[in-house]
């Protein structure tokens, strides 16, 4: 493996890293308060703001405490519709 396809791995393994601690964090408080995402960048000797950037790129995360736990979705294309959406839209 020469150098730059090593540091891609290390990269790829740290953020996997990262990205388990925040859903550790996550499923622990329902959101993912400062203080703990500071602690997880220290550990990681991550960049906070490197941090930041994964959780605010999945929207699995949540910053916020007041954000909704559950979130439905209505599919509105053609193929949904066959299967039902309406139904759903009604209740």
């Amino acid at each position: 493996m020469n150098t730059a396809s090593s540091a891609i791995f290390m990269d790829e393994s740290r953020e996997a890293d990262i990205i388990g601690r925040l859903l550790e964090v996550q499923k622990k408080n329902g959101w993912l308060p400062r203080k703990e995402v500071e602690r997880i960048a220290k550990e990681t000797r991550t960049p906070l703001a490197k941090v930041y950037g994964i959780a605010t790129f999945y929207d699995f995360f949540s910053l916020n405490l007041h954000k909704k736990k559950e979130e439905i979705r209505k599919c509105l294309n053609h193929d949904c519709r066959l299967k039902g959406s309406e139904i759903i839209e009604s209740s």
